[in-house]
């Protein structure tokens, strides 16, 4: 799923429709929101001329008196509308990307430079944001930053700083991460003025979601561009799990297979212990949310042959054995994300697994690597990274033959065989 914003600073001129065709095509889009189009209206042959193609639809806002405007198009074959709502500063669109089988909101807006009229749309969205139970992914130009740092030479908080983090939280927005700092640049002015935001449902979904800058031309804005495309860095590393020392089971699993390896040299040993412990974890603690399902589905049962008659002893007991091994594999399943996310904030017990999950996930976001610079030379894909990580670390501590000093080569004199084995013989009284 690949899904981009721009503001393209108006897109009459046929030079702004060929950057955005282009956009299109290199980067594999499936939706995208144009801001500030400066379009009263956008015909099919508007949309054809920047997908080249004809299953292509779109839903769009006017601009008004030459300035603003709104267009949401994407490709028919990848994303797939089932509602719209259109208002001047921001468009909706419910539907579902088909290759990914996942149904969200999109939201692309477009906020005025007025403040007063910014808070006004920051409130608008607060009461519509209440009545959605949809993911949304909202993204445009917010017309405003949210820390100092994000605007050149900015020298205090401003109030629409305030505003807007406020706004971010009570939307449950999580803003992702870009490759630069800045998106808005003019002469020595730059801002971070456009964003992607989405909801934590996202991030639980596509762990690998990222968020890149592409070059800017014809506009002072940088589009930016979305991808949930999985990245392999080859195998993951071998951990274990706190919940395996509370199996009971655990330490005699360990137990029979170190023996079978008695004979193998230790580093080896450790090292083939990972097949059966892997095997071990998941047949005992894979896929524990169906085991919660099923157990679910057991109590479920329960309760509703005790809506006709009175519970037997039999179902009595199971029930009570049922309850256990919910709360066994409920805490299970939060100790395993909490190790997971290393989150030390919560107490043992608490029932914020969907919490650690979502730690977890933003750590990973945080730890990838998305470029790598080796002696001047940046290097972005993922097969350049690699062998360029390889290549340092092996001209590091790769040997080297040096030639090395020889006292042989000196000419000094050199002791007879006789004495030299006399060197070498037991001290005796004579």
């Amino acid at each position: 799923m690949r899904i981009a914003t721009w503001n393209i600073r108006g897109l009459g001129s046929a030079e702004k429709k060929v950057v955005v065709k282009r956009l299109l095509k290199e980067e594999h889009i499936d939706l995208i929101g144009l801001v500030e189009t400066k379009h009263k209206d956008i015909t099919i042959w508007d949309v054809r001329k920047l997908w080249g193609l004809q299953n292509a639809e779109w839903v769009h806002s006017p601009a008004v008196n030459g300035s603003g405007g709104l267009v949401v198009t994407w490709n028919s074959d990848s994303f797939k509308e089932i509602s719209s709502m259109v208002t001047q500063r921001w468009v909706y669109i419910f539907g579902k990307f088909l290759k990914e089988n996942f149904a969200c909101a999109v939201c692309v807006i477009y906020a005025p430079n007025n403040q007063r009229d910014r808070l006004e749309l920051w409130n608008n969205l607060r009461e519509f944001r209440q009545q959605l139970t949809s993911p949304l992914l909202l993204m445009g130009d917010l017309n405003e930053v949210m820390f100092m740092e994000e605007r050149r030479n900015a020298t205090q908080v401003t109030t629409g700083m305030i505003e807007l983090r406020d706004w971010i939280q009570d939307m449950q927005l999580c803003d992702l991460p870009i490759n630069q700092q800045f998106t808005w640049m003019r002469d020595n002015a730059a801002s971070r003025l456009d964003r992607i935001m989405v909801t934590s449902e996202f991030i639980e979904k596509f762990q690998n979601m990222t968020v890149k800058c592409k070059e800017r031309v014809l506009s002072d804005h940088f589009p930016l561009v979305l991808s949930t495309s999985e990245i392999s860095w080859g195998p993951s590393p071998f951990r274990t799990l706190d919940g395996w020392l509370e199996e009971p089971k655990f330490m005699q699993i360990f137990q029979e297979e170190w023996i079978q390896l008695a004979s193998m040299p230790f580093e080896q040993k450790i090292k083939a212990m990972k097949r059966p412990l892997r095997r071990w974890n998941k047949e005992v603690f894979g896929f524990v949310d169906d085991k919660i399902t099923v157990i679910q589905s057991e109590l479920s049962k329960l309760d509703a042959k005790e809506q006709g008659q009175p519970p037997i002893p039999a179902d009595i007991y199971r029930r009570k054995a049922l309850q256990a091994q919910m709360w066994l594999w409920i805490a299970r399943k939060e100790r395993f994300w909490k190790q997971m996310s290393r989150c030390k904030i919560l107490n043992e017990g608490d029932r914020n697994t969907k919490y650690f999950h979502l730690i977890a996930t933003m750590r990973r976001k945080k730890q990838m690597i998305e470029k790598v610079v080796v002696e001047g030379q940046e290097y972005t894909e993922m097969g350049s990274i690699r062998k360029a990580i390889v290549q340092h670390f092996k001209s590091h501590y790769s040997r080297k033959e040096v030639s090395r000093f020889d006292i042989r080569n000196l000419g000094l004199s050199r002791l007879s065989e006789e004495l030299s084995q006399g060197l070498s013989e037991e001290v005796t009284k004579e």
